[in-house]
């Protein structure tokens, strides 16, 4: 019986294009009891992605997003942060004309922040990073997120240090003197990203 489950599992993912490690419920059903569905509906919805683009996202800027995405394996969710991130930094990048920092891009990295993260933007991507390219400007956001976020615990505190720098605590300031407000950053950022459906 088991065997007649797994052939038929194989011709499934060789029909709809997928992999055992692509269907873990279909592959799970082939050593078990339970029933392989044929039914076409069901099988779209094991398919389905679970985030789609948020409506006000313009569809260049998810296109880069989701891209990074999909080098860390994220499933769509970090996709959702990034935006929220781009959203807060350069409006999607409406907010870039005429603005001081125009030149630090989509995702504001500034340009020592960029020469630190040189070396493993290349390593991470098999690439020199170009910041007239949008899409590496994006993907060094997502890098240097990302790396926030494993080193501090969570999408929130990540935003935390992605704005405030790695060193950042409550009540810190910059060389001016100015309070860095990381927090306030963070709350409208991280409210975006679970409008947009974000799950962590």
């Amino acid at each position: 019986m088991k065997h007649e489950k797994l052939k038929k599992l194989v011709t499934l993912t060789l029909v709809i294009g997928l992999t055992l490690t692509e269907m873990p419920m279909l592959a799970k059903a082939a050593t078990t009891n339970s029933t392989i569905t044929t039914n076409p509906a069901k099988l779209a919805n094991l398919t389905k992605t679970s985030v789609s683009k948020p409506s006000e996202v313009p569809s260049n800027i998810w296109k880069y997003a989701y891209n990074v995405d999909k080098k860390f394996s994220k499933n769509g969710d970090f996709a959702l942060l990034l935006c929220a991130v781009i959203k807060k930094e350069s409006n999607f990048g409406a907010g870039l004309s005429g603005s001081p920092s125009s030149g630090d891009g989509l995702m504001q990295v500034e340009p020592s922040t960029r020469n630190a993260y040189a070396a493993k933007f290349k390593s991470t991507y098999g690439r020199t990073y170009n910041h007239g390219n949008l899409q590496d400007q994006v993907a060094l956001g997502g890098l240097i997120i990302k790396e926030m976020v494993d080193q501090f615990g969570g999408v929130y505190n990540g935003l935390l240090h992605y704005n405030g720098g790695p060193n950042w605590y409550p009540g810190c300031t910059d060389s001016y003197g100015r309070p860095i407000l990381a927090d306030q950053y963070a709350n409208a950022v991280y409210k975006t990203y679970k409008n947009y459906g974000g799950k962590k």
